[in-house]
């Protein structure tokens, strides 16, 4: 299938092979791929709305406000490093338009603030000093632009004005893509405030694009409703195959902060109808906000943790987990300390990136399934990663087997039951035709992690052998940490 014309030949005007963007296609590109390797980054928000004590402002505060006395991006890096993270997200521009860099198109920047450190610059070569991807946030949406004329929820900018806006865009994109080594992503947001057209994104993804071709773009909320694109918002349990996208043309998809459906919708249409596959970026808060406050002392449990995770990486979909620094510019401790709790959660040992979940890829069986009561209580839902779902079985003494087409080498599985009813089980591998015990054990509890010495084998069995009632399980992983 060929790209429409106007995205050709814009392309092409600018030196970019059709070949390093997005096509309709069915299945993940090569750089789509990169991105669902990735899996699990950190989203870090940062920035003048750190020092106000609210998640948005308006564009007027005095850039005096910012005033980081510790700033120490390298701590940022290795707290995601060390998370078992292997990328960031970082806010260079949130919507009140103040920019963590010296931007000679405004003012508005840290230039102008009591501590002048080029904070997107610092931050590229803290992830290259711990091996970690750099993907940027930056905002469609600029209150402090043009006196203000887009202050507000809704705007309406002459013709020259939304020519003049789009060529700051486009010069700020080229500060930020041009100076700061390789960005895996390039994230948009705040598109509501003008019709999507007075965006042009055709244009500045041409011109993103030309500066970093491997840079994947996306715009939160973008996908329209059939008949009506620019229509806002349209939320993940509402996705159809072939409704329009929004802002076109678009690497992924964003619906900060929903999370997909399952089955999660891939394939969305561009001009004439052509079906694009777009993996979905699941944002979710490891505090209560965005950007730190005072008044946000508490932080997700790891037990509410583990099904967002596997709710959001599964179905080749990823997940970025927000840790915001504070007012001194360094990630709290207590952020430092659950991450780390979180990672080995997910099987990681320590400085290892988040191993992958093998057992997505299997299938499961049961001897024993609930049927007492409507719903899917089947095998398989323990390995889906959806947390609205689980496995059920209508006797005490159930065995659950999952098994891959080929040999998998693990070391550790993870499992979360639905209340505390196990008292007793055994679990083991198919190993030159036998079933060897890996582990035997009592209860389970809501997260049970167990390692055992590296195995290679086509099937784990878990054979339940005492359970205080019919027992379910709301998800179990796999994999390889070692």
């Amino acid at each position: 299938m060929k790209l429409p014309f106007f995205l050709l030949a814009l392309l092409l005007a600018c030196g970019i092979s059709p070949a390093q963007i997005i096509q309709p296609s069915l299945t993940p590109n090569s750089s789509q791929q990169k991105m669902i390797s990735r899996s699990y980054g950190m989203f870090i928000h940062f920035g003048i709305n750190t020092f106000s004590g609210k998640e948005w402002t308006d564009g007027t505060l005095a850039p005096s406000l910012y005033n980081p006395t510790e700033l120490d991006t390298d701590q940022w890096a290795k707290c995601a490093k060390d998370a078992g993270m292997s990328y960031v997200i970082l806010i260079t521009k949130h919507h009140e338009g103040f920019c963590l860099w010296d931007s000679p198109h405004t003012e508005y920047d840290v230039a102008s603030s009591p501590v002048k450190t080029n904070v997107v610059k610092a931050m590229a070569a803290s992830c290259k000093k711990h091996g970690i991807k750099l993907g940027l946030y930056y905002s469609l949406w600029d209150r402090n632009w043009g006196d203000g004329v887009m202050r507000g929820n809704r705007a309406d900018l002459s013709p020259q004005q939304s020519s003049d806006y789009i060529d700051y865009m486009k010069k700020q994109l080229t500060e930020l893509l041009t100076d700061n080594g390789d960005i895996c992503e390039l994230w948009f947001d705040g598109g509501w405030v003008l019709p999507r057209e007075d965006w042009q994104i055709e244009s500045v993804y041409a011109h993103v694009k030309s500066l970093q071709p491997n840079c994947l773009v996306g715009v939160n909320w973008g996908i329209g409703e059939f008949g009506n694109p620019d229509f806002h918002a349209v939320h993940p349990n509402a996705y159809r195959i072939g409704q329009p996208i929004r802002y076109y043309p678009s690497d992924f998809r964003l619906g900060d902060p929903t999370l997909p459906e399952f089955p999660d919708v891939k394939h969305f249409s561009g001009p004439q109808g052509r079906l694009h596959y777009l993996p979905f970026e699941t944002t979710v808060c490891l505090n209560k906000h965005w950007f730190w406050h005072p008044y946000d002392q508490g932080l997700r449990s790891i037990d509410e943790l583990l099904p967002l995770y596997d709710h959001s990486t599964a179905q080749d979909n990823v997940l970025i987990l927000n840790s915001p620094p504070n007012r001194k510019g360094l990630m709290d401790e207590r952020n430092i300390t659950r991450l780390k709790e979180f990672a080995a959660a997910l099987g990681a040992q320590p400085g290892q990136t988040v191993p992958r979940n093998l057992a997505e890829f299997a299938t499961a069986y049961a001897d024993s399934v609930w049927t007492k009561s409507p719903g899917d209580w089947s095998a398989q839902s323990a390995l889906d990663g959806n947390q609205k779902t689980r496995w059920a079985s209508s006797k005490v003494d159930p065995t659950f087997i999952m098994q891959w087409e080929q040999a998998q080498t693990l070391d550790f599985v993870r499992i979360r039951e639905f209340e505390e009813r196990i008292e007793g089980f055994e679990l083991q591998a198919h190993v030159d035709g036998k079933w060897t015990t890996l582990h035997q054990g009592k209860g389970i509890g809501p997260r049970l992690l167990i390692r055992f010495p590296r195995t290679t084998t086509t099937a784990l069995r878990l054979k339940i052998l005492k359970s205080a009632k019919e027992p379910s399980l709301h998800h179990i992983g796999a994999g390889l940490s070692k």
